[in-house]
Order: C-alpha cells, then structure tokens, then sequence
C-alpha cells in the first residue's frame, strides 16, 4: 500500500490539482504504471483488480469512470515559485480511507495497511 500511496503526489501533479484525494488513490491502484509508481503499486494493482472483480465490479468501467472524474476537476496553475505547488493537501474522503483503514489494520492485528484493507 506505501507504494500506491507514494505515487498520490505526482498524481496530483498530473491533474494540477492542489490535494490528494481517495479518487486519486483510487486510480493509482488501477493504473499505477500512469504515474510512475513502483513494482510494488503494480502488485497492489493486481490484488486490489482481483478484489473488484470478485465483487462483480466492472473494472475497466470503473477505470474510466475516474479518469473521466479526475479530468473533470478543478486545476491550479501556480506562477511564479514552482516550489509552491509542490504542496499537496490531504483531501476528506482520502483522510477518511486512510483513518478507517487504519481501524481495519488494527481490528486484524496488522503491523501495516495491505492493499487490500485500501
């Protein structure tokens, strides 16, 4: 999961955006090669895919549908000091995931968040 979470930045670069959010996390774990996420985003793909599937969830439209989200969004063009828009915040629904992931991680005892528990 650090590694799928490593990568919301430069998704946020991407989208011009000025926060990471669950959406973003979300399209990172389909499409982790898209913003230059690591091996280990790649294998989350492949479990959090699984996971969708088996709940009969069409992942291909899934994809699509939060591309078409995230494109639909508001952008920020910052001038002057790039240093500036390096500065991403920390979107609602995403703090929500993270904080009820973190309740699932400790109701299993697990030292971590799994890409599954994301």
């Amino acid at each position: 999961a650090f590694a799928t979470l490593a990568a919301l930045p430069f998704c946020a670069e991407s989208y011009s955006a000025t926060a990471v959010d669950a959406p973003m996390l979300l399209s990172i774990l389909l499409n982790p090669t898209k913003y230059q996420a690591s091996e280990a985003a790649v294998n989350a793909k492949a479990v959090a895919v699984k996971l969708l599937e088996d709940a009969g969830v069409d992942v291909d439209a899934l994809k699509n549908g939060v591309e078409d989200y995230l494109q639909r969004q508001p952008t920020v063009t910052v001038t002057g000091d790039a240093s500036e828009s390096k500065q991403k915040s920390l979107g609602n629904a995403l703090k929500e995931v993270m904080e009820t992931a973190t309740e699932i991680k400790n109701e299993l005892k697990d030292s971590y968040i799994s890409s599954e528990v994301l």
